[in-house]
């Protein structure tokens, strides 16, 4: 079992890092400066880590910058790696750290975020590419003529450009699908239009939606069994139907027509439904919804409820226009940069924020099956919130670079 100290538990990382930690970790001591504030937890928490005694197999720091210096002293004592993921840190930290480096172990990142860090490291790989990209293969031959002409060609095709550029998106995809399919299909979908806008040759983009198809749908029917998030997604899937659209009615014995609910139509949808119908084109006013305590209305529904409260104008039609305005800036961004680095990352954070929008605008009026994907920026959600502020704040620094 794994020994961890971690500086910042009061926090809110460090308070998810705690809730987190399964059978494979224990966490042995906790690092806060304000100990008096936090509520007693299964661990001692200390005022500084030179309080600590015991030993310990790594320190994880989500505490402040400044605390740096003194877990970098400890960890060099008693030779315990670090994993550094605050921010802020000033160039005399940074030199301590990597000082630090030469004599014990340490991970330091900024952002943790799995999407974020592919689409920085996919933008890297595809920009060193472009000069030769009008010839490059990134797959290697699904003929097995071509193998036994050229074998040799085709294992450096696999060890060059498949695994450095498709190896990442497949880790990550393999790591959210546990816990979100609809993550998955967003990292996958903006990882290729990344790719398809970066010139990569259209028969290479054939096999790597079809090599996709075939793993999702190999890994729905091995997985896809009750209770798992595979087996979510079958359900959803088989009971889902796009019937927006569609007049469900029924008649009552009175004679009156009422809405008639689908035999396997979750709570969420017919929810969702009743925000917009109830909405109208200009809505019920700010805080005059019916229905936005039921069914994860800040969060899953949110532009159903927008909807209810602001109509399909202001609420509907005005949040979509401002989606599509974020991604023509990020297009008229990308096409603006001079190097290829800066615009494929402006391309990627801008498909993946709309995408994502676009999936729970889908969801909320019944064109999709549920996802549990939330609206960027709009929806509750402080680690959603922030993430989508530090892409939107990368977005905003390399549009400023360029109009210099």
């Amino acid at each position: 079992m794994i020994k961890v100290i971690l500086s910042g538990c009061g926090g809110r990382m460090g308070k998810a890092v705690a809730a987190a930690v399964g059978n494979e970790a224990r966490i042995v001591a906790g690092v806060d400066v304000n100990v008096a504030s936090i509520a007693a937890s299964d661990f001692p928490i200390y005022e500084s880590i030179t309080e600590f005694s015991g030993k310990a197999d790594v320190i994880v720091d989500f505490s402040h910058h400044s605390a740096l210096p003194s877990l970098l002293d400890y960890a060099k004592a008693t030779k315990t790696p670090v994993v550094v993921a605050t921010t802020g840190h000033t160039d005399e930290e940074l030199a301590l750290m990597k000082e630090a480096a030469k004599s014990v172990a340490i991970f330091h990142s900024g952002n943790f975020s799995i999407g974020i860090n592919l689409i920085i490291n996919l933008a890297k790989q595809l920009s060193t590419r472009q000069k030769q990209m009008d010839s490059l293969r990134i797959i290697p031959s699904f003929r097995p003529a071509d193998w036994r002409e050229d074998r040799d060609k085709q294992l450096e095709i696999l060890r060059t450009q498949t695994l450095p550029i498709l190896g990442p998106i497949a880790l990550c995809c393999v790591l959210t699908v546990k816990f979100s399919n609809s993550t998955t299909l967003i990292i996958a979908a903006s990882s290729l239009a990344m790719m398809f806008l970066s010139r990569v040759h259209k028969s290479d983009l054939g096999k790597i939606v079809l090599l996709g198809l075939l793993v999702g749908g190999l890994a729905l029917a091995i997985y896809g069994s009750e209770g798992s998030r595979s087996g979510t997604a079958v359900s959803r899937i088989s009971s889902w139907s796009p019937d927006v659209l569609s007049k469900s009615v029924g008649v009552g014995s009175d004679g009156k027509e009422y809405y008639k609910r689908g035999e396997s139509e979750h709570d969420q949808t017919l929810y969702a439904k009743m925000s917009i119908a109830t909405g109208g084109l200009f809505g019920k006013g700010a805080g005059q919804s019916t229905n936005r305590y039921l069914a994860e209305a800040d969060k899953d529904m949110a532009y159903a409820f927008l909807i209810e409260e602001y109509g399909l104008f202001f609420g509907g039609l005005v949040m979509l226009f401002a989606f599509l305005v974020m991604f023509y800036r990020s297009m008229v961004i990308f096409l603006k940069c001079g190097t290829a680095f800066p615009g494929l990352l402006v391309l990627g954070i801008g498909t993946v924020i709309v995408l994502q929008a676009f999936l729970h605008m889908l969801v909320s009026v019944s064109l999709f099956p549920l996802t549990g994907q939330q609206l960027p920026i709009v929806s509750k959600g402080g680690t959603s919130l922030v993430l989508s502020l530090t892409m939107l704040g990368v977005l905003m620094g390399v549009s400023a670079k360029v109009d210099e």
